[in-house]
């Protein structure tokens, strides 16, 4: 898989997780390599991944995966803590962009539909305000 920045792939990995209820922690963030295992490494699953920025094809590319999650998932009913008001509001620009006025209570609807858990009105709200600009600028 390729990507356009390294900011498209934290996305697609945050995405990913929460919509398979898994967690995973960061060994190593650099401007180059983005490494992430699971937050259960060692303790049953041995699932890791590695993403590096290829300046042949000048894109960001997953090199390695290192197995499948075999932790056991959790459920969900509060915010995920990997769930940012970004992902958010890309999730819900469309909504955003044909009625600017819709309600935070219908996004959180929304949300909870669409993830399966109930996102707080504090960042949905942020969200909400990043797909304004996104859609509309600053």
């Amino acid at each position: 898989m390729t990507f356009e920045s390294k900011q498209e792939v934290v996305d697609a990995i945050k995405q990913f997780h929460f919509m398979h209820s898994f967690n995973f922690d960061v060994v190593k963030n650099k401007s180059d390599k983005y490494v992430i295992m699971c937050n259960q490494y060692g303790n049953g699953c041995y699932w890791r991944a590695r993403v590096s920025f290829s300046k042949i094809h000048k894109s960001w590319e997953l090199k390695k995966i290192n197995g499948i999650h075999t932790c056991t998932t959790f459920v969900i009913s509060q915010d995920h803590v990997r769930l940012d008001s970004r992902i958010i509001a890309h999730n819900i620009v469309h909504l955003v962009k044909t009625n600017p006025g819709i309600e935070i209570k219908t996004l959180i609807a929304d949300m909870l539909q669409q993830f399966g858990c109930t996102i707080s009105y504090k960042k949905v709200w942020t969200a909400k305000q990043n797909a304004l600009e996104m859609t509309f600028g600053s």
